[in-house]
């Protein structure tokens, strides 16, 4: 691989979402830069041994700068890896990361259980967050970080705002809009204890650990054991 090639490869993927160096002085054409919030999460620059899971992995940043710390990365998305970006990421930095073509209320514990969850820029594309969320809670070993689009309400109640097509920056794909305690309540009630809440400008990121109650949700869908089970 080298400069020209990696430019080549690149021009070939028509809409790259992550804005990152594929390759020296080779920047993706990206309309989001990632790296503010990959420093946010504040992982440790060694992570052999640790399983990550990564949703919603897109073209592929997160995964890739992970595995490069040494981490057992998997990657998941709705789409195949030949749609986004992350082909092509894999080629440019000659690196093979496993990648699952899923919706995430398809998960289940035969994927296997991680060490690390990430949710960024997810939850506000989720028609029913709560069962996402818990889904996430019986494969997550220790910490899951959910990163979303928030509003503020002028609350400190729980609220969330539902939006109808496409009526949030005119994409189909957004559904809720949540303020932060809302993103939080659901957070405990699906099975987490929160260790971290940050927020800026119109986005929030929670950090939590996965060894809170998830009663209610159990007893939402059905799955809390009875006298007659």
């Amino acid at each position: 691989m080298d400069q020209a090639e990696a430019e080549r490869l690149v021009k070939l993927h028509s809409h790259w979402h992550h804005k990152f160096e594929i390759f020296p002085n080779v920047i993706t054409p990206g309309s989001y830069n990632p790296k503010f919030l990959l420093d946010k999460l504040g992982l440790p620059a060694d992570l052999n041994g640790k399983s990550i899971l990564d949703i919603g992995a897109c073209d592929g940043y997160y995964s890739a700068e992970l595995f490069a710390r040494g981490a057992n990365v998997t990657a998941l998305d709705y789409r195949p890896k030949t749609t986004s970006g992350f082909a092509i990421m894999e080629k440019v930095r000659e690196i093979s990361i496993p990648h699952i073509v899923s919706s995430i209320y398809d998960i289940n514990e035969d994927i296997g259980k991680f060490d690390v969850v990430l949710l960024l820029g997810v939850i506000y594309h989720l028609p029913d967050i709560p069962s996402a969320l818990w889904k996430l809670r019986k494969i997550c070993k220790e910490t899951i970080f959910i990163e979303s689009y928030v509003e503020d309400f002028g609350t400190e109640q729980p609220m969330a705002r539902y939006y109808e097509a496409a009526t949030l920056y005119g994409d189909r794909t957004n559904f809720w809009a949540p303020n932060v305690p809302c993103m939080e309540s659901m957070v405990r009630d699906c099975g987490f204890i929160i260790k971290n809440t940050h927020k800026w400008n119109d986005r929030a990121m929670i950090e939590a650990k996965a060894n809170g109650s998830d009663l209610k949700m159990k007893l939402a869908y059905g799955t809390f054991p009875t006298a007659n089970s």
